[in-house]
């Protein structure tokens, strides 16, 4: 059974934007970023998010087994590839956490992927400040009428994994409904220490969220690996028992 994967990167501060060394020195250093990874793709995949400027970005084409999805340079989420070097750099650390197939399938996450694309979400620089304070403070709008509320890279992140296992746009709207549907306390006064809302979470903190809880008592992540290459190796190995839609070496992988 295929899985997609939760990345987790560390990049040298050097590396980052001035506004992403910023924030990485207010929250006191870590994990600079999460976002999902697919490794081979089916060939109706790599059609549906090959020749898309909106979808995807240039180093995408029908050739590309293993793609990415994440908040690119210009602030909204598309899939591009490891060839990418620009956003990945030489010297990043990456783990990646399989996402359990019994909960959430890699096909769902592929389509809710295409779909929040297509809605062409912003990561505005003033979602990072709530998780400055803990999340406490809330963005402005943790619920909207359409498209995908506030959220930068963790919360877009949890959102997505969300909106995958309900299949459901509810979590992409709406803060609650997301948080909700992954067991995930929301600060009350029971849980004093837990975000309000999704822009509270940086990617540590939305990584750690989805580690910790359980869905119909089953684990959302599983067990890490570390690397593209160990992910992509990890698959190979679950080919043994299920062929997977191709065995071909991806630019970059």
């Amino acid at each position: 059974m295929r899985q997609a994967y939760i990345i987790c990167a560390q990049w040298p501060v050097g590396e980052l934007s001035r506004l992403g060394q910023l924030s990485w020195y207010l929250i006191g250093g870590g994990d600079g970023h999460v976002g999902l990874f697919f490794p081979y793709c089916s060939a109706e995949e790599r059609r549906a998010h090959t020749g898309d400027a909106v979808v995807a970005r240039h180093d995408v084409n029908e050739m590309v087994d293993h793609v990415c999805f994440d908040y690119l340079y210009n602030q909204k989420p598309r899939f591009h590839t490891l060839m990418n070097t620009e956003y990945w750099g030489t010297r990043g650390f990456y783990t990646l956490h399989p996402v359990n197939p019994q909960l959430v399938s890699f096909e769902a996450l592929h389509r809710t992927c295409l779909r929040v694309a297509r809605l062409q979400p912003v990561n505005q620089w003033w979602y990072r400040w709530p998780a400055l304070v803990g999340g406490v403070v809330c963005c402005p709008g943790t619920e909207v009428d359409e498209g995908v509320a506030p959220c930068s890279c963790g919360g877009l992140v949890l959102r997505i994994v969300a909106a995958a296992m309900t299949e459901s746009d509810a979590p992409l709207r709406d803060d609650g409904a997301a948080l909700r549907a992954l067991g995930i306390d929301r600060w009350s006064l029971h849980a004093p220490f837990s975000p309000y809302s999704l822009t509270g979470y940086t990617p540590r903190m939305a990584l750690e969220a989805l580690v910790a809880t359980r869905v119909r008592g089953k684990r959302v992540l599983e067990d890490l690996v570390v690397g593209f290459d160990g992910a992509i190796a990890q698959q190979r190995r679950h080919a043994m028992a299920m062929p997977l839609p191709s065995m071909r070496t991806a630019c970059g992988a």
